[in-house]
């Protein structure tokens, strides 16, 4: 520790050892490092205090959360128990008096302990205000105590000084206050020597060794002006990017760039940090952090983590705890990297200088929140959330059951408020400010939720079944509204924010309206507007109003076009406007923008010009990809601009004053001849030109100024030779990809930092450089690079870092040596033909990937170094002369082994070993037997093609993963009957079955999707056994070759039962719907269809008739058809395939309208029905709306009819069903009778046998008059009454 730190820790230390000073308070500027002060003295070894308690005050104090404060950090009580402690009828103040006993009590017993230890105990107050008197705290603390206790008491105060605030005087004293001194020091910043002896103590020794990290350690201490809280985040960030040291960013890129300049590697240092942040989640969560903390200095971490699930971070959520813990994994994360950092108390505040981070992201903060809570109360009048807790699937204020009145902040899913009655859960609630439900399932938001007057923020988020919200509008004090997700919501009442004068944050995204109400558009307080994927949305009137708008966002709204207003003046606070996929045509005037930074109109098709832009001086992401009918822009000064993306436009030249431009895109730029003048673009960091097929010219000296550039993509451009190089000092990457007219590459001798080389598909290349100076180098790929056939020797002995090297389909004939101390992972030498010898690899331990595939001149090659590769996932042999294989019992980690073709290959050693195996190809081998495969569990792909001496597999049930089984050309003696238990089975190739043990058709339960046989089909070599086969299919492969087949019908499937499970696939196949219905309960319909039927098919799924399903559809008796979204009559699967069809059963065919329309083809498919069960079928309107043709259901017998809202009656006539016995109608809510037109005095139903009618709310007749031998049962139809029906003692309620 620095002398100066030493000798101010010393000071305090010796003023709280005085006997009359109770309190020393540090003051000074925020960062200067009082937390970090009053840290070290509460953990100095050989200390004075026998322990200590931390409270941090976040810059607000008042005696109640004081005590609070102090009773949670000693314990005394969980958030639940404090809630279980209240009690409604308790004042506050006698809740707050019973609170001080309990700390009094705790105290008194803690600083007893002390005083028998001889010391003393310390109670540490950070951020107290710095308004606030410390003497008045003390008063409140003494309070607590027994006088003999305040000697052994002592206070430590953390407080932000303004300038000015103490004098010279004033700054370093003692105050004398009624018998005890309180002491005032002022912490200043650390001196230079200070700081840099702190960075040094903060980073690991290897750091702190390396030559360059003294200059880098000088820039840090310079340009931070020696604040600890910011030198402390730096090597943090030094420690965790050195512990990973990989990736396109790393600490030896950070020292190099030190060397020569200690700014570029501060910026590369902040940008390799970050770029350590993977998960997009995390992206968002950080940057979210970013703009809360510019206004708070810290917030309690289930606060922090409650605002990102509220924006929406972690996604579109049907469970609380899932998405708490998601925010939780997320927040330790940023606290691993030291970009948070939590406290003692749980509050966590930023790290310093991680707000000079600088957010290049198309969608920053304004594009990625829901919300936007961490700026839309940017003057202080939203007090946050409060605190919380989870639990019980929701985060909510702290409370018991008997205080639930008193909640304030409430998240909740769903299915939560599933449990409850909505009506009644809410109206306790009238002091609720903030609520959050995700997957709501009410159709109108309940009239308790819409009477709270307290409600500053609603969140009303996936709500798919909401169709009216008509009630919002009495929610006069809110503050952000959202109601996203709300695809039945067609309409928005124009008043409903007539009341709402304080509205700030509106988010409406994926609604279908198609206009906003005008009581939206005089809302001046209104921040953040956003109407994402609002698709039917075409124009808004003016936003004139909007004077402190923000946020514009309407990407996603396909059918947006223009806006009413021609400029966008008014909007002087506008920072983001996304207009992308819209079909925007032209933008309003955007002049007197200052604030407008980013621009997106990224699959605007329709955009044709832009509207001039050096006006806006901020601006700094301009996004235009996409945007097809882009011709030209203006050339204008835009010299703000960081990021320029004019991928897939028709430009042909871009400005030319854009010195500050970071990131240039002209991906897919087909007009683009010559690449434009970007020589004044020295900052350029990236620049990618991949598919710009025409761009044949560029110019030789045009990168020649740029030491900044990282990214260079040329790939699939037709340049035949590349400008020089050579001076990219700082290029990470070069790729250049499919760059199939590129003949040489240029000199590359000074792009030492190079980590990425990409010349893939570059088919002219016929050498490549000296590679010895890439000694960075980690990925090198020059696979399909087929002219070449050289490379020099010693080319990769300098690449320590390099892990991954593909040299696939080339012509070489010798690998050059990899180095000793290799990180290679990926050693990739695919198909290729010409290579004779491998240098040793026994080293390569760190290697995941071996792929040999396809050296088939690879003579003499001994695999005796894979018993080092313990790390080995793939390994790939295939059609490589192998003979023998070392032991693989070191080769756990291993997930694919390919082996295909190596035919003198006639065992694996210890293959029991490899119990991780995921694909195991074997085809083309001589191995005779395998182990049992219950051992391979997670194996998917098992390929044993042409394996000629395997007769048997033990175990084969237990692959429950396996998705591909290849059979052909073994001689497996007895058929794999197992093949009916693996669910995920999808492609299955059988051997010669003629050479089979007979096959018993009734013990194949299922086949999958794709099915292939040697000789002979699997059903002309198979037997019935049992009652009737009873197939689960997953493709028309079967169906095709029955329609082949026809014979089969009649000497196979007599009798059977197919069930088809999956839905529609692109290519016309039933494909893809796992699931666990692969031998359906038949239960449910059996009941109703005849024990005895001979032929069934059950269809799940939407499906058109792919080839040779009619034959299937013709002999089947009984039909069902489940979960099809695609029909919307019973006609339209064929009433010439269904025509010996007697029963049908339909049940959630969400657009089927009506069973048969009437028309002749219905006739001849109705007239063989003999029972039809209807359920769950919501648009159902009538089961026949054609004329009164008497043929139609003359043999229905049975008829069900259950869950269908729409229907209000049941038939025109009775007289179509003279032949119906039973009658089963229940859960049908606006059914008013079952026939039409029938006067219950003249018709009868006389073969009827039971009517059964259950909850029909509105039937108010039946249409037909009973006849005595009918058992009739009616339950819960309320408006049908004994006069309707010619009944007396059968009628029941």
């Amino acid at each position: 520790m620095a002398s100066g730190t030493e000798e101010r820790i010393k000071k305090i230390l010796e003023s709280l050892k005085k006997d009359d000073v109770t309190t020393v308070v540090l003051d000074g500027k925020r960062g200067v490092g009082k937390t970090w002060t009053a840290r070290e003295i509460s953990m100095q070894k050989d200390s004075i205090f026998h322990d200590s308690l931390w409270l941090y005050l976040n810059n607000k104090y008042d005696s109640k959360s004081l005590h609070e404060n102090l009773a949670r950090q000693m314990s005394l009580f969980s958030i639940h128990e404090e809630c279980e402690d209240d009690d409604v009828e308790e004042e506050e103040k006698e809740i707050l008096e019973n609170l001080k006993l309990k700390i009094s009590k705790k105290l008194q017993d803690v600083i007893s302990a002390a005083r028998k230890n001889n010391k003393l105990f310390l109670l540490i107050l950070d951020d107290v205000p710095h308004e606030q008197d410390a003497e008045e705290i003390m008063t409140e603390l003494k309070k607590l105590l027994n006088p003999n206790d305040i000697s052994c008491l002592k206070v430590l105060i953390t407080r932000d000084q303004s300038d000015g605030k103490l004098t010279a005087k004033g700054r370093n004293e003692e105050i004398r206050t009624s018998n005890t001194r309180l002491c005032n020091i002022y912490v200043d910043q650390l001196s230079t020597e200070e700081s840099k002896i702190l960075l040094k103590e903060k980073v690991k020794k290897e750091i702190s060794d390396s030559p360059s990290f003294e200059i880098l350690s000088n820039f840090i201490v310079e340009r931070r002006k020696s604040m600890p809280n910011e030198i402390i985040t730096i090597a943090k960030a030094l420690n965790y990017i050195g512990h990973i040291d990989s990736g396109v960013w790393s600490l030896d890129s950070v020292f190099e760039a030190a060397a020569n300049d200690a700014e570029v590697a501060i910026n590369l240092l902040f940008r390799s940090w970050y770029d350590t942040l993977l998960s997009d989640v995390t992206i968002n969560c950080f940057w979210h952090s970013v703009q809360l903390f510019c206004k708070h200095v810290g917030v309690h971490y289930n606060e922090l983590i409650t605002h990102w699930i509220m924006e929406g971070y972690v996604g579109c959520i049907d469970h609380i705890e899932k998405a708490y813990e998601k925010g939780h994994d997320d927040l330790m994360k940023l606290i691993d990297r030291g970009m948070l950092r939590k406290q003692e108390d749980n509050m966590v505040i930023m790290g310093g200088m991680v707000s000079s981070i600088t957010d290049q992201r198309r969608r920053e903060f304004n594009g990625t929140a829901n919300l936007g809570l961490a700026n839309v109360f940017e003057d202080d009048k939203w007090e946050g959330l409060g605190r919380l807790a989870h639990a019980d699937g929701m985060i909510k204020s702290p409370c018991s059951p008997k205080t639930w009145e008193k909640v304030l902040t409430l998240l909740m899913d769903g299915r939560s408020l599933g449990r409850e009655v909505p009506e009644r859960y809410f109206r306790p609630l009238q002091k609720l400010q903030v609520f959050t439900i995700f997957n709501p399932r009410f159709k109108s938001l309940p009239l308790s939720l819409t009477s709270i007057k307290s409600l500053s923020i609603l969140v009303l988020r996936c709500c798919d079944l909401l169709e009216k919200i008509d009630h919002i509008r009495e929610l006069e004090n809110l503050n952000v509204l959202e109601i996203s997700g709300a695809t039945c919501l067609k309409f928005i009442p124009n008043n409903l924010f007539a009341k709402m004068p304080h509205l700030r944050s509106l988010n409406l995204s994926e609604s279908k309206v198609t206009s906003l109400p005008s009581s939206l558009f005089d809302k001046s307080e209104l921040r953040w507007l956003i109407l994402r994927g609002c698709a039917q949305l075409e124009t808004l009137p003016s936003l004139k109003s909007f004077k402190n708008l923000k946020v514009l966002d309407l990407s996603g709204a396909l059918s947006f076009q223009k806006f009413q207003d021609k400029t966008f003046n008014p909007l002087v606070k506008l920072q983001t406007i996304d207009l992308s996929n819209s079909q925007i045509n032209r933008l309003p005037f955007l002049h007197n923008l200052g604030g407008l930074t980013r621009l997106l109109l990224g699959g605007c098709a329709h955009l044709t010009r832009l509207p001039t832009l050096n006006t806006l001086p901020r601006l700094q992401i301009l996004d235009l990809s996409g945007a097809t009918g882009l011709k030209e822009m203006q050339n204008e000064p835009l010299d703000g601009l960081n990021v320029l993306d004019l991928s897939s436009t028709q430009i042909s030249s871009i400005p030319s004053s854009t010195s500050n431009l970071s990131d240039l895109y002209l991906r897919d730029c087909s007009k683009l001849v010559k690449l434009p003048v970007i020589k004044a673009m020295k900052k350029l960091e990236l620049l990618n030109l991949s598919g710009s097929s025409n761009l044949a010219e560029i110019e030789d000296k045009s990168l020649e100024d740029m030491r900044f550039l990282r990214v260079l993509n040329f790939s699939k451009v037709k340049v035949k030779a590349l400008p020089s190089l050579s001076n990219l000092v700082n290029l990470r990457q070069l790729l250049l990809m499919d760059c199939s007219c590129l003949e040489k590459l240029p000199e590359m001798a000074g792009l030492k930092r190079l980590q990425e080389l990409n010349l893939s598909g570059c088919v002219a290349l016929v050498g490549l450089p000296d590679l010895k100076a890439f000694d960075k180098l980690e990925i090198l790929d020059a696979s399909g690079c087929r002219d070449l056939k050289e490379i020099q020797d010693k080319s990769f002995e300098n690449m320590s870092h390099i892990q991954t090297l593909n040299l696939s389909d080339t012509r070489i004939e010798f690998l050059p040596s990899v180095p000793k101390a290799s990180n290679l992972r990926h050693l990739v030498l695919r198909n290729c033909q010409n290579l004779k010898d491998l240098p040793p690899l026994d080293h390569l331990s760190k290697l995941e990937e071996l792929n040999l595939c396809g050296a088939i001149n690879l003579n003499g090659i001994k695999a005796e170094f894979l018993e080092q590769m313990v790390h080995l996932r793939i390994l790939d042999l295939s059609g490589t002369p192998l003979t023998k294989l070392p032991s693989m019992s070191r080769l756990t980690n291993l997930r694919q082994l390919s082996l295909k073709g190596c035919s003198s290959l006639e065992t694996v050693p210890n293959l029991e070993a490899i119990t991780l195996l995921e694909i195991l190809d074997l085809s083309g081998t001589s191995i005779g037997s395998l182990p049992p495969l219950n051992i391979f569990s997670n194996l998917c792909q098992l390929l044993l093609k042409d394996c000629s001496r395997i007769k048997e597999l033990q175990n084969l049930s237990s692959l429950r993963c396996l998705e591909v089984l290849n059979l052909s050309g073994t001689r497996i003696e007895k058929f794999p009957y197992e093949i009916s238990q693996l669910t995920d089975l999808k492609h299955l190739d059988l051997p010669d079955l003629k050479s089979m043990h007979a096959i018993d058709l009734g013990k194949i339960k299922r086949i999958p999707q794709e099915v292939n046989c040697d000789k002979g089909g699997i059903f002309e070599c198979a037997d019935i056994g049992g009652d009737k086969p009873s197939i689960s299919v997953s493709g028309s492969t079967i169906f095709q070759f029955l329609d082949e087949n026809p014979q089969l019908w009649e000497t196979k499937f007599k009798r059977f039962h197919f069930s088809v499970i999956e839905k529609q696939g692109e290519d016309g196949d039933i494909n893809g719907c796992k699931d666990e219905l692969f031998f359906r309960d038949l239960y449910s319909y059996t009941r109703h269809f005849p024990k005895e039927h001979d032929r069934s098919l059950e269809i799940h799924g939407s499906y058109s008739l792919p080839k040779g399903f009619e034959s299937v559809l013709q002999h089947a008796d009984y039909t069902s058809l489940v979960d099809n979204d695609r029909i919307s009559c019973l006609s339209e699967i064929g009433a010439d395939n269904v025509k010996v069809m007697k029963g049908c059963w339909i049940e959630r065919c969400s657009e089927m309208k009506s069973i048969l329309h009437g028309e002749e083809a219905d006739v001849r498919l109705g007239s063989s029905l003999e029972i039809l069960w209807i359920s769950n079928l919501p648009k159902l309107s009538s089961l026949y709306n054609g004329k009164e043709d008497l043929e139609c259901f003359k043999n229905l017998k049975h008829l069900y009819l259950d869950c269908c809202p729409m229907i209000v009656s049941a038939f025109p006539s009775s007289q179509l069903l003279e032949n119906l016995e039973i009658f089963h109608v229940q859960f049908c809510e606006r059914l008013t009778t079952l026939f039409e037109s029938d006067s219950p005095s003249g018709s009868t139903l006389k073969k009827l046998r039971t009517l059964y009618l259950l909850e029909l709310p509105e039937l108010t007749r039946i249409g037909i008059k009973l006849q005595a031998q009918v058992t009739l049962e009616v339950m819960e139809c309320p408006k049908l009454s004994k006069d309707h029906l010619d009944v007396d003692d059968r009628f029941s309620k």
